[in-house]
């Protein structure tokens, strides 16, 4: 994936177009669901195509509260036929981590899988494209998910 972006001029840091708390993307299409940490609440709603996060999101409902976008929301990242990698979702990925089969709480059934790409409650700074992490695969989040196709003709 990676190498894909790198070899058709695409931003592998992401800081210009990826859906992340510190972004305002445009012109968005689809639908997007609001999530407020504080309350666990989301309000879901369809942008009609001039929005901008920053303008779904809104002062009015402080300052933890994220914007999930429907996949390929955004022109830029359907041109290039990527789809959640910068920001939006982290995927989760069958490569497993270098803690794989850790014995977590006594229990061997706890393995690790790496997860990649931002999400949309963090920044791009600290979780570009290209960002490589893991997690159990018990943990269930918000920012999880995954992609059955990666391109797209």
């Amino acid at each position: 994936m990676m190498k894909y972006m790198q070899d058709n001029g695409v931003d592998v840091l992401s800081s210009n177009w990826g859906n992340y708390d510190n972004v305002a993307l445009k012109d968005l299409r689809g639908y997007y669901t609001r999530v407020d940490a504080s309350s666990s609440a989301t309000i879901k709603g369809k942008t009609d195509g001039f929005k901008s996060t920053s303008e779904i999101t809104g002062t009015d409902i402080g300052l933890n509260t994220w914007v999930l976008l429907t996949t390929g929301s955004t022109e830029q990242v359907k041109k290039q036929n990527l789809y959640d990698v910068a920001g939006n979702l982290w995927e989760w990925t069958m490569e497993a981590s270098y803690v794989n089969n850790l014995d977590y709480n006594n229990n061997a059934d706890f393995n690790t899988y790496i997860h990649r790409g931002g999400s949309f409650h963090h920044a791009y700074a600290s979780q570009p494209a290209c960002f490589r992490g893991f997690n159990f695969t018990p943990n269930t989040d918000t920012g999880f998910g995954f992609r059955t196709t990666l391109f797209i003709k």
